[in-house]
């Protein structure tokens, strides 16, 4: 156990640690909490057609305005097996 004082202590120090306005990288959170192979896997199954724009987005749980952009997010995840090209 710890007393109150000590409590105290430590949690005032912790709040000065705390970068404001820092939320972090929202894509390095994103990869972090789905996975890199379950990123690059919706990625793969979206160049290949087999997933539509609006299923990807669902799967990365993001909207699909988002997911042009957020390509990149697929590739800091890991590398596609069969190339980085878009198709079609």
């Amino acid at each position: 156990w710890i007393s109150q004082a000590e409590y105290d202590e430590a949690t005032a120090e912790w709040r000065g640690q705390k970068q404001p306005g820092g939320g972090g990288n929202p894509y390095q959170s994103k990869i972090a909490y789905l996975g890199r192979d379950y990123i690059s896997l919706a990625f793969q199954r979206f160049r290949q057609n087999q997933i539509d724009e609006e299923q990807l987005a669902d799967y990365l749980e993001m909207k699909p305005r988002h997911c042009p952009s957020s390509e990149f997010l697929g590739q800091r995840a890991g590398s596609f097996k069969g190339g980085s090209g878009s198709s079609g």
